[in-house]
């Protein structure tokens, strides 16, 4: 280091002022080696606290992750579990529903009587009549409806 340069010079002479000045010196190079010594172990320090710090967080995010996946997998059984009810509780309350109904229909019509059963089957057969039996039945009013009118069209 410069500031503890000996004065320039060509020889050397060993006086009391100048073994006072190198005693000086040294004292003062010893101080910087020591502090240095001081602040290295103190980074060391820092850096060990650190590097178990950083152990722990790992360890501590490792538990967490492990806790989210166990929960995942937990409401996921809870949920399907859940559905599974719904489901059945749904299906129990739409048969009670359909019972409930058809005792309502039966209260407001209990049965058709005869003629009306006649009339149903009438009109069955002159919906048959009309649009016919399948689709390509020549037989009805509905297609014989057509060719005339593409007869008279023609």
């Amino acid at each position: 280091m410069p500031q503890h340069a000996l004065p320039a010079s060509k020889e050397l002479i060993l006086t009391p002022e100048v073994i006072r000045y190198m005693a000086t010196s040294a004292q003062h190079i010893s101080s910087n080696i020591r502090d240095i010594k001081l602040s290295a172990r103190a980074a060391q320090r820092r850096m060990q606290l650190q590097k178990e710090e950083m152990a722990s967080l790992v360890r501590a995010a490792k538990a967490m992750i492990d806790k989210v996946e166990n929960l995942k997998v937990q409401r996921k059984e809870e949920t399907h579990a859940r559905l599974g009810q719904i489901r059945e509780t749904q299906t129990e309350l739409m048969a009670r529903l359909n019972r409930l109904l058809q005792a309502f229909m039966r209260k407001a019509s209990p049965e058709l009587s005869e003629r009306e059963t006649e009339w149903f089957e009438e009109l069955k057969e002159m919906k048959a009549e009309i649009v016919g039996f399948g689709n390509y039945d020549s037989e009805s009013l509905a297609v014989r409806a057509k060719q005339v009118c593409a007869v008279n069209l023609a």
